[in-house]
């Protein structure tokens, strides 16, 4: 909730960098930040897709490693890995009461329903393709799901509608779950070279926002130089403390924790932000 109200704030009236509640520096510099998706994210609907890097610290307390937001981060893998683990050690399982993966996945549908705005919706899984080292975890989610795989070339644009290119002629899509870096997604906006999504892509996001999930844009949550302020936005925005608070982390940018960092290099762990 936290990160789907700084997205919802920063692609929009970016009233938290006029509160020197983030510095406009730490944003305006990541490659992440995509002036082309302004206006989208704070219409597209909360983030479907989120993960986590875990690790304790010297209390046992979790803390937060890293966070994904751009794309389905091993999902695909979970489940073909539950499936055969069970299949060799169900009796094990059987044993320990393992939570079951399935319940996750029949909500994931429903709310992918819900997102797209209509029953039996025609759903998308964007993959970059074979070449890539998530392509068996996006083909095994896709088939789990009874979703669509597709690559940008199985794509067009038409009007304010992206369609599907079937021998029948085109199909329209109502929902695209995305599994492709966001940048490469329409050589129109973004990045001249990319072809993981058809031109014009963002045209037909603005005119429906609801279209991708996870939004256009979403991976600037990522950023590691967000962590320092995360406690405070989280208090500022939503009037709660972090559940799971980020492990301890200083941003270079800003110059008195550069002074502090450099003053003991040797007890931390230099990392780029973005």
């Amino acid at each position: 909730r936290l990160f789907d109200t700084v997205l919802s704030d920063l692609y929009g009236a970016q009233d938290i960098m006029r509160r020197g509640l983030l510095p406009p520096e730490l944003i305006f510099s990541d490659p992440s930040f995509l002036r082309p998706c302004e206006g989208i994210l704070p219409a597209a609907g909360p983030l479907r897709f989120y993960a986590a890097d875990l690790a304790r610290d010297e209390h046992g307390n979790w803390r937060i490693i890293d966070n994904h937001t751009e794309t389905l981060a091993g999902i695909g893998f979970a489940i073909a890995n539950r499936v055969v683990h069970t299949h060799i050690t169900g009796d094990i399982f059987k044993r320990c009461n393992g939570v079951r993966l399935a319940q996750f996945f029949q909500n994931l549908q429903v709310a992918l329903t819900e997102h797209a705005g209509r029953e039996n919706a025609r759903i998308a899984l964007l993959t970059p393709g074979p070449q890539h080292e998530d392509y068996f975890s996006h083909a095994y989610l896709a088939r789990y799901l009874g979703y669509l795989l597709v690559e940008g070339s199985d794509l067009r644009t038409k009007g304010s509608q992206v369609y599907l290119k079937t021998l029948e002629g085109l199909k329209e899509i109502d929902l695209i779950v995305r599994c492709v870096d966001v940048r490469l997604v329409d050589g129109l906006e973004l990045d001249p070279a990319g072809t993981a999504g058809p031109a014009g892509l963002l045209r037909v996001n603005r005119a429906n926002p609801r279209l991708m999930v996870n939004a256009a844009g979403s991976a600037l949550v990522q950023n590691r130089g967000l962590g320092p302020y995360l406690a405070q936005l989280s208090k500022e925005l939503l009037g709660e403390d972090l559940e799971l608070p980020d492990a301890p982390r200083c941003w270079l940018g800003d110059a008195d924790a550069r002074k502090k960092v450099l003053a003991k290099l040797d007890h931390f762990l230099v990392r780029k932000a973005q």
